[in-house]
């Protein structure tokens, strides 16, 4: 789950989250450096922050599909394992996952700065008042959210027409998670520091999603970009990530 890019035992940590069918290329351009890379060779941030990315299963077909379900079940029931099988599980729970990997693998880290793109932001989200709901301080003290679709993704809701995928259900701007953990992170005063950044020309995640109304300009950025391209190294986000 946690990848460690550069790890030179700082108190610091800067946490890369990947969204919805996402991983380690969402951070690459083609063949060039990935921005976690590029963070851990840049002196300024190596001298006071150690690099990793938190890495999960997201596909956009359900290993466990409606048209499957039976036949993995007789395979499960009789079959012979041979590891895990994996599958989508929801934002919630892939949220308690990161919280698992910050509270026993991270427990070193006295701060972490997390940047997540689009689901990952949820995630994030999710373990964050998870945190606060169970009076645990959180570690996260900076939040960017980069194209995160706060009040979910009008995409999502096309999705669910084609799809039993329990991530696009919880991307989806009616459900009931969605305003569950944005009404809990409007209201407490506990959650960490958050840069709202968002593609003009996202047309997956709308700003009236990726930027809630209720937060100061200062804390909404908008970079010239869509909703992939936001998180390229190329990206004028990326001088501003850690000022």
């Amino acid at each position: 789950m946690i990848e460690f890019i550069a790890q030179n035992n700082k108190k610091n940590l800067i946490l890369f989250v990947h969204g919805f069918c996402g991983g380690e290329s969402t951070w690459r351009n083609g063949e060039e450096k990935s921005f976690p890379e590029l963070f851990s060779e840049d002196s300024e941030i190596s001298e006071n922050y150690d690099v990793a990315q938190f890495s999960y299963f997201t596909k956009l077909l359900n290993l466990f599909a409606k048209a499957g379900k039976v036949s993995t079940l007789v395979k499960r029931m009789f079959g012979t394992s041979h590891g895990k099988l994996t599958k989508n599980i929801s934002i919630e729970e892939i949220g308690n996952l990161l919280r698992t990997e910050i509270r026993f693998r991270l427990q070193a880290y006295d701060n972490i700065v997390v940047i997540a793109h689009s689901m990952g932001g949820l995630v994030t989200k999710s373990a964050i008042t998870k945190d606060i709901e169970d009076k645990i301080p959180s570690k996260i003290k900076l939040f960017v959210s980069l194209a995160v679709p706060h009040q979910g993704a009008e995409a999502a809701t096309l999705g669910k027409l084609i799809s039993d995928n329990l991530q696009i259900e919880g991307l989806s701007p009616l459900n009931q998670f969605i305003h569950k953990i944005s009404d809990y992170w409007l209201k407490t005063s506990l959650r960490p520091t958050t840069k709202y950044f968002y593609g003009v020309h996202d047309s997956v995640v709308l700003k009236t999603s990726a930027a809630p109304i209720d937060k100061e300009k200062s804390d909404i950025i908008s970079v010239d970009e869509d909703h992939t391209s936001i998180t390229k190294p190329e990206s004028a986000a990326s001088t501003t990530y850690i000022s």
